[in-house]
């Protein structure tokens, strides 16, 4: 704070008083009291700013100060640190800074800080001082929903082989931080999984938010440079673990996450991700003995099975000689693979990190309970949104859920019935489970995708002669028209003008085979509906809608990107604004269902309103 606003402070509110201290991260700062309370302490404008990597003669350059005018100290993330902590190539002590903030020179062409690390220069021409200061960002995972009742918020390392999580964070009890809503005024806003950056200063977290995410296809990488997704060129975070290790798959769809300054500091999976199949059985292709070709009965990701060719398994030719007592080279089935496939053949490489179990065919066993855990052996796993579920029903037939949350409940039981995953520490990346002859499955569903059906447009049959009902509907906010197989739970009768969630569909007709209608009251997580309204008025103010009928009054908390649908006469679609709804119906008038989506924090962000 400058001088003159100092005075004004001390002189117009004499409690108030001030002394120059630094902050957390060794800022120079103001410390600001009313008698003996602490009101807090800020942090000086610096007088240069960096986000990523600076010369020292930059600095010379920005600041124009004479170095040797100056005792100078650093910091890094709160800590004392000399020059060559931050470059190995600077000195130590006052004359490193001399050499380093100049015009010329090799010290001065040598560089600090790094992409996303918040690098700032202060100078107090009339104490003589220097400061240069350096706040990393580091990446963590929510593990597990706010705690309400104690007001905690418990986060975890990401994985160094994945993503950006620098050696010298904070060490984490058990691989765990608890933080409190005392110290945190947002964790409440925060959900389990979330990606969220943090500064960390002498070893505590000092603040947290959540990570930006960014999709789309990559076309273009540079190692341990760049990488263009979905068309912008991104640059990698400093703290971005092994980012010269990172490949991709040119043409493939990724998720990534940016820090504050714009840097990727996450990349969700890499080009292998969908490159997994697990193999059921080992044979041979005919009686020859030793020449015969390796083939094994495998179940791939996307729900499809077949017969496939094996040529290698890790790295090894394979042929008739190499099986015997049903494994290859000693490699048995009933176990997930890496795979790639060329001319029809399929190199294996077993995958090390993997649990299974085969289940006692007279008992039965809950493999996926519904809270969110996969059950092995005794061993508990945790899904998460991106875990992947292929399961063979007692039919063997075959679906394919993404996310815990879509995962049926799930028991094994009988013949052959028989779990496997692939694991990442507790928590489970893709789960084969083959249910036996007696085992179970109840709810689910394979996608996210939610459905409005406004009213049937056709019935058809496809070229494997399957019916189907074809509806005039809106899938995920676009008008379109979905395929239904022709059965009496979705006749129009049960289907039109309804909102549909936990869709699943069948893997090879593509048509939807289930969906839960919205039937929940509102006030409901996710979604809820409030059905016959009748002659009712609407108001909105401050981004909230109300719905009154003269009984009952029904109050819609918007999101900021909140879209509004109006369906009348069966299938023609308007998405209006909460004023424009107002005003149609100020005086009355509205008859109707009305369908809402809810985010995290209780705001609709959809709203279907069916007029009949």
């Amino acid at each position: 704070m400058k001088k003159p606003f100092l005075q004004f402070a001390e002189k117009y509110f004499e409690d108030l008083k001030v002394t120059r201290t630094t902050d957390d991260f060794g800022r120079p700062a103001d410390k600001w009291k009313i008698k003996n309370k602490e009101v807090g302490t800020y942090a000086d404008k610096a007088d240069a700013s960096y986000t990523a990597k600076v010369k020292g003669k930059t600095i010379k350059a920005d600041t124009d100060i004479d170095p040797k005018d100056y005792t100078w100290s650093a910091y890094r993330d709160g800590e004392p640190v000399t020059l060559k902590d931050l470059n190995k190539k600077l000195g130590e002590g006052q004359n490193a800074y001399y050499e380093f903030v100049k015009r010329t020179g090799d010290p001065a062409d040598e560089k600090i800080g790094g992409n996303g690390t918040l690098t700032e220069v202060f100078y107090d021409e009339d104490e003589e001082e220097a400061t240069i200061t350096l706040v990393r960002t580091f990446l963590m995972q929510v593990d597990g929903d706010y705690d309400e009742d104690d007001e905690e918020l418990t986060l975890t390392e990401v994985d160094a082989n994945d993503a950006g999580y620098a050696p010298d964070a904070p060490e984490l009890e058990d691989g765990e931080e608890v933080l409190s809503a005392d110290d945190f005024d947002n964790l409440d806003t925060f959900e389990d999984e979330d990606y969220v950056l943090v500064t960390v200063a002498n070893g505590e977290i000092k603040s947290i938010a959540k990570a930006e995410k960014v999709t789309g296809t990559v076309t273009e990488y540079v190692k341990d440079d760049t990488v263009t997704l979905g068309g912008t060129e991104y640059e990698y975070s400093a703290t971005f673990s092994d980012s010269e290790k990172m490949t991709y798959s040119i043409d493939d769809d990724y998720e990534a996450y940016l820090d504050a300054y714009g840097y990727i500091i996450y990349v969700d999976g890499d080009d292998g991700n969908d490159d997994y199949v697990y193999i059921a059985e080992f044979d041979t292709s005919s009686n020859l003995s030793v020449n015969s070709k390796i083939v094994a009965y495998a179940y791939f990701l996307d729900g499809t099975e077949d017969e496939i060719t094996i040529d290698e398994i890790d790295g090894e030719d394979v042929k008739g000689k190499d099986f015997k007592d049903e494994k290859v080279n000693g490699h048995a089935a009933g176990q997930w693979f890496k795979f790639t496939e060329k001319n029809g053949k399929y190199d294996l490489d077993i995958e090390k990190d993997q649990k299974g179990a085969d289940f006692n065919k007279d008992e039965e066993t809950t493999v996926v309970d519904g809270d969110n855990t996969v059950m092995i052996a005794g061993v508990e796993l945790r899904g998460t949104k991106d875990t992947v579920f292929v399961v063979v029903d007692d039919d063997d037939d075959v679906k394919v859920y993404t996310g815990i949350k879509n995962a049926p409940e799930l028991t094994a039981k009988g013949d052959d019935a028989k779990v496997q995953a692939i694991y990442d520490g507790k928590y489970a990346e893709y789960v084969f489970i083959a249910l036996g002859d007696e085992g179970t499955s109840k709810g689910g569903s394979n996608s996210s995708d939610i459905i409005f059906v406004m009213e049937l447009d056709k019935e058809g049959t496809d070229s494997g002669d399957n019916k189907y009902y074809r509806y005039k509907a809106i899938l995920n906010g676009e008008e379109t028209k979905v395929k239904f197989e022709l059965t009496g739970k979705f006749a129009p009768a049960k289907t039109e003008q309804i909102l549909f969630t936990d869709v699943e569909y069948d893997s090879e007709t593509g048509f939807v085979t289930a969906a839960e209608a919205v039937t929940d009251p509102i006030g409901s997580d996710d979604y809820d509906s409030v059905l016959g309204i009748k002659n009712a008025s609407v108001s909105q103010k401050a981004g909230v809608v109300t719905v009154d009928d003269g009984k009952d009054t029904y109050k819609y908390y918007l999101a900021d990107d909140y879209t509004i649908f109006v369906i009348e006469d069966g299938d023609d679609v308007s998405t209006v604004t909460a004023k424009k709804l107002a005003s149609d119906y100020e005086k009355g008038g509205l008859n109707a269902d009305i369908y809402g989506v809810l985010n995290s924090d209780d705001e609709y962000t959809a709203l279907y309103i069916s007029v009949k």
